[in-house]
């Protein structure tokens, strides 16, 4: 069970601030600064089916930081802001990242990873993927490839011993979309699209469940919300020539990674229908 704590200090900032006399009970739970949106979905599922199962209700409430900075005072909210210049510096060191190492560390040039729980069964065969890297501390989501999709056969798609003995956290995301025919911008993240900018311009037409939405008059109308909801999101027509168009203007501005450092990384074994 959960007990209810009466601390002599109170290092947990927010709940000081949103519970000050322990009115209410309060479950703290931290999620690792390294973990990746699919993964907090999965995670926060199973708080709502735990809550579900329980017949509970619970507000959520996300803490997050900047620059990783404690501060030893209280701080008033019209006088938060980035720490300091040298901060915020750091904040965008992630888009200095060289694409290169991205795709060492993910192999998103031969297959997409996905939660072990829950397989990928919406994408078809032919389908393009825009492959992107969420920047903690912007925040942005930055696009910096695009491939075509094999859709998902349980069994084949699936992380072997040695994919895993590759990319570790594998291990944790067992199920694949495969792709082939990857193209990725030359450089750093820096050089990619921002999804954020496309998403505040077109608003609920991007994607093609907030548009459903939108024109129903039911359901969540807000992109960045239904981001958050899957490890996957649909864009509509309209967004997804919006988005390729922008994509293509990088690859003429920075030019395309070279096929020779793809072929130095780690491929898995031919698989009878895949050709990479």
């Amino acid at each position: 069970g959960v007990r209810h704590l009466d601390l002599p200090h109170r290092p947990v900032v927010a709940l000081t601030l949103l519970n000050p006399d322990n009115a209410r009970k309060a479950v703290i739970l931290s999620s690792n600064v390294y973990s990746d949106r699919a993964e907090t979905v999965v995670y926060g599922k199973a708080l709502v089916d735990a809550l579900a199962a329980q017949g509970k209700t619970a507000a959520a409430i996300c803490v997050t930081t900047l620059s990783n900075r404690l501060h030893t005072r209280f701080i008033d909210p019209r006088e938060d802001r980035v720490h300091s210049q040298k901060d915020d510096e750091w904040n965008r060191k992630l888009l200095e990242f060289p694409v290169i190492e991205e795709i060492r560390q993910t192999g998103c040039h031969w297959a997409l990873a996905y939660p072990t729980t829950r397989r990928p069964r919406s994408v078809m065969d032919g389908a393009v993927m825009f492959i992107s890297r969420f920047t903690k501390g912007l925040p942005d989501i930055r696009v910096f490839g695009r491939a075509f999709a094999f859709e998902h056969v349980p069994g084949r798609d699936e992380a072997t011993d040695e994919d895993i003995a590759d990319i570790d956290w594998k291990s944790g995301r067992r199920q694949y979309i495969r792709v082939d025919r990857a193209e990725f911008v030359n450089g750093t993240l820096e050089n990619g699209v921002s999804l954020y900018d496309l998403m505040r311009e077109m608003g609920a037409g991007i994607f093609a469940s907030t548009e459903r939405h939108k024109r129903s008059g039911h359901g969540n109308t807000d992109p960045f919300r239904a981001y958050m909801q899957q490890p996957q999101v649909e864009l509509t027509l309209q967004g997804a020539a919006e988005l390729n168009r922008r994509l293509q203007a990088r690859f003429e501005t920075h030019d395309l990674l070279p096929g020779e450092e793809l072929e130095q990384l780690y491929r898995p074994k031919p698989i009878k229908g895949i050709d990479y």
